[in-house]
């Protein structure tokens, strides 16, 4: 497929669907962990706390390495970054997170969301991200209390930062739903019936 008809494809995906997509956390009748999703310009993150019921977490995105970690943010970077990128960064940075507070403020983040999921969902995509984290190469990069580093992953348009918070939110049992190639989302909880 080229270039200029996947171009295509997604401005009739955003017609079709909106630029919103809807995370719907899972019913969670045992133990529970609170996680964070921060939307951060156009780019999204999640918040995992380290242990069960800590208040400190560790917050995970991803983006070209070029453009998200190394800060090169004119036009034909962003350009590059979505169609032509050869290397992908993870971040991580520590957070303390207070009981039923919604950091926004702390975290410069222009919206942050608690989402309530199973405890036992939590671990595994911890412990996977961890190990992604310490399987990077090259040297890591400290900017604005982040920390990044390379990474073995794809990125680009269909596989961007929005659409990865996605996947580790489908890890923690959430349903997604909408065109999740842009970072703005919702959280709606599910009627019981």
């Amino acid at each position: 497929m080229n270039w200029r008809r996947l171009l295509l494809v997604c401005l009739c995906g955003l017609t079709v669907s909106g630029c919103t997509w809807t995370v719907i956390p899972p019913d969670v009748e045992g133990p529970s962990e609170t996680v964070y999703v921060s939307l951060y310009g156009r780019h999204t993150r999640l918040a995992l706390p380290v242990e069960p019921g800590s208040h400190r977490y560790v917050e995970y995105g991803v983006g070209d390495w070029r453009y998200y970690a190394l800060a090169e943010r004119h036009w034909t970077s962003g350009v590059r970054a979505l169609l032509l990128s050869r290397q992908t960064a993870l971040s991580k940075r520590s957070l303390n997170i207070e009981p039923g507070a919604v950091p926004k403020n702390r975290l410069r983040s222009e919206r942050t969301v608690a989402i309530i999921v199973p405890a036992d969902t939590v671990p595994p995509l911890a412990a996977n991200l961890q190990t992604l984290w310490r399987n990077g190469s090259g040297p890591t990069i400290e900017r604005y209390g982040h920390s990044y580093r390379k990474i073995r992953r794809d990125y680009g348009l269909l596989r961007n930062s929005n659409r990865q918070t996605a996947l580790w939110l489908e890890q923690l049992d959430c349903r997604v739903e909408g065109f999740v190639l842009w970072s703005e989302f919702e959280v709606r909880q599910e009627s019981s019936p």
